[in-house]
């Protein structure tokens, strides 16, 4: 069987689908990704066969950014992405526009790569849209799979309809679909979205890349805490300062996760001392386990890879999604949150957080209790059985 696994943007999209790839071309099925050259590496480090689609400025195009210039506003509602009437709703037309402009800009060469290769299954991030309108042209199933963002798009009423939506149907002559979509769902039970659409639990399992270990990753006696704003982003780059300060005298070795571009930030504005490291555009699943507490900004990919170690996380975010994913720990008991708020890090509030993420045993506790969610869901290759059923109807 052939399976197209499609992503929708960015390289930290990727690392969601790589296992259940992996597990359906160990299966014996032959298995292609589709993803913007940007991404093409990540699915190549992967072991995977990359199909790049569109291009990696599709986003900044000026006649797609129609849209794209609305600032998306730094605080939202608790819980706005599990009761979409209270967020805002400027913010949600936004977002939606953002997913149709990059469909937009990756569909004629995705449709014209699956029309030729046809495959008889799409498996896609939940925000790839294009994945969907492909699915329908070939008359193919589509499943979803959560990559990271609380939810995904799907319309599962008729009055729902956006004609962003619509449009990328009609340009195949098709009617776009409607009705409630089957995903794929990695997160700990506790913390799924509880949304209308069908969801299949997968165990988590942890892929941030590859790279030599060093020699004095699983040594050393202090107590380790990471510190990372992921590898793709760069929100925690102007509080780096604070959180090193914070960190500094309590007994720990401090290792800072961060890209090339962030390290070098780093080295120049002088923030290496005694105690501290820093691993350049080093795979988080490798780091981790020799960890014994996580610092991270609340990007989706940081907090599952902590959560599947089994570690209590302090969060800093400073987006509605990273809010979001700071809630969602901070209730289930295995983190704390500092919110940036847009103003900078309270030196205090940072030093007090930072404390009672190494002492109290409740986090480290319910950090371990999500571990064994995660560690319970079936494994990626218990899920291809499923993806034949879906194929065969």
């Amino acid at each position: 069987m052939r399976v197209l696994f499609v992503s929708h943007y960015g390289p930290s999209h990727v690392p969601w689908l790589v296992p259940l790839a992996w597990a359906a071309q160990l299966a014996g099925h032959d298995v292609r990704f589709a993803v913007q050259p940007q991404s093409a590496p990540t699915v190549r480090e992967a072991g995977l066969i990359a199909v790049p689609i569109g291009d990696e400025s599709v986003a900044r195009r000026p006649e797609n950014m129609a849209g794209l210039g609305k600032k998306m506003t730094t605080r939202l509602p608790d819980r706005w992405s599990e009761k979409p009437e209270l967020g805002d709703k400027e913010f949600a037309a936004a977002l939606a526009q953002r997913l149709f402009t990059v469909a937009d800009g990756v569909l004629d060469d995705l449709v014209a790569f699956a029309r030729a290769w046809r495959p008889a299954l799409v498996v896609h991030d939940s925000a790839s849209v294009a994945a969907v309108v492909a699915a329908g042209a070939l008359g193919v199933p589509a499943v979803g799979h959560v990559h990271g963002m609380p939810g995904g798009m799907f319309v599962e009423k008729k009055e729902d309809l956006l004609k962003g939506y619509v449009r990328l149907f009609e340009r195949f002559g098709l009617e776009p679909f409607v009705g409630r979509p089957v995903w794929i769902d990695p997160y700990p039970r506790s913390l799924r979205w509880k949304g209308p659409v069908t969801q299949r639990p997968m165990r988590f399992i942890p892929w941030s890349g590859s790279a030599e270990v060093p020699d004095w990753l699983e040594g050393g006696q202090a107590p380790r805490v990471c510190v990372t704003g992921g590898l793709t982003t760069s929100e925690m780059t102007a509080v780096l300062g604070p959180v090193i300060d914070a960190l500094t005298g309590s007994g720990v070795e401090v290792v800072l996760a961060l890209s090339g571009g962030q390290a070098a930030e780093v080295r120049g504005q002088g923030l290496l001392r005694d105690g501290v490291r820093v691993l350049e555009s080093f795979p988080l699943n490798a780091l981790m386990p020799t960890c014994r507490a996580v610092v991270q900004h609340g990007g989706a990919g940081s907090t599952m890879i902590a959560l599947a170690h089994g570690l209590p996380q302090l969060v800093l975010p400073a987006s509605p999604i990273q809010q979001d994913w700071a809630r969602r720990v901070t209730e289930a008991g295995a983190g704390l949150t500092v919110d940036l708020g847009g103003a900078g890090p309270d030196t205090a509030a940072l030093g007090e957080a930072v404390g009672a993420l190494l002492e109290t045993a409740s986090l480290r506790k319910e950090a371990g209790r999500l571990r064994e969610e995660i560690e319970s869901a079936p494994l990626p290759g218990e899920l291809v059985g499923f993806l034949e059923s879906i194929a065969g109807r």
